[in-house]
């Protein structure tokens, strides 16, 4: 432990943690919002938790995995969406009486979730929308109807300043935030190859698997 924030913390603090945090401060998310998180995965989880953090009145996370979804609301999800089972717009229409999420954070990478993302920050009020953040790396093609865009509907999250990081290790100084639930596996670095089959088995849930090097 350097200070009063724990290696393990800082291991995971400067990817999944900090990434989330960029994306939602792209959202220019204000106290109250709606936000529609998709792919609950490392980073979206914490941009649940950011969200949260920030003043979201309602956070909405979206993932295929039931494991996932249910690991989201300790991180302060209050609607979960599996779209294997439930139709996310109409979900999310219901939730927000129609007028469509003030933020959707696209994490998952897919294509389709980003143009539902694109979708769900929309609705009653035809003069303004939502903002889109692209967070997920892209890898296929998606479409988009022009007229449904408009300037700063959607943009790309890159990776996180120096200030931000500086800000994050501040609040996990002073116990503001708490990553200890986002790390879930520790392994020994003889044993890194199980770390790694772990995360891929996928057989249950894995957060953050951190390699002990003094072991």
């Amino acid at each position: 432990m350097k200070g009063n924030v724990p290696f393990e913390w800082g291991a995971i603090a400067t990817c999944a943690v900090s990434t989330a945090y960029h994306a939602v401060r792209r959202s220019k998310l204000i106290v109250g919002d709606t936000v529609a998180i998709f792919g609950a995965g490392g980073v979206g989880i914490h941009a649940v938790m950011w969200a949260k953090f920030f003043g979201a009145g309602k956070v909405i996370a979206i993932d295929l995995v039931d494991s996932t979804l249910e690991a989201s609301k300790l991180y302060g999800a209050d609607i979960t969406v599996n779209p294997n089972r439930e139709d996310v717009l109409k979900v999310i229409t219901e939730e927000t009486d129609g007028w469509g999420v003030d933020a959707a954070i696209e994490c998952s990478g897919s294509s389709k979730a980003l143009e539902q993302a694109l979708k769900v920050v929309k609705g009653k009020n035809k003069f303004e929308s939502g903002t889109v953040v692209s967070v997920g790396l892209q890898t296929k093609p998606f479409q988009a109807e022009y007229w449904g865009l408009r300037e700063g509907c959607l943009t790309v999250s890159g990776d996180h300043t120096r200030e931000e990081l500086y800000e994050i290790i501040r609040l996990m100084e002073t116990k503001r935030i708490d990553l200890t639930r986002s790390i879930t596996h520790h392994v020994s670095i003889q044993k890194i190859n199980e770390g790694i089959d772990l995360v891929e088995s996928k057989k249950e849930h894995v957060q953050r698997v951190v390699v002990d090097i003094s072991k």
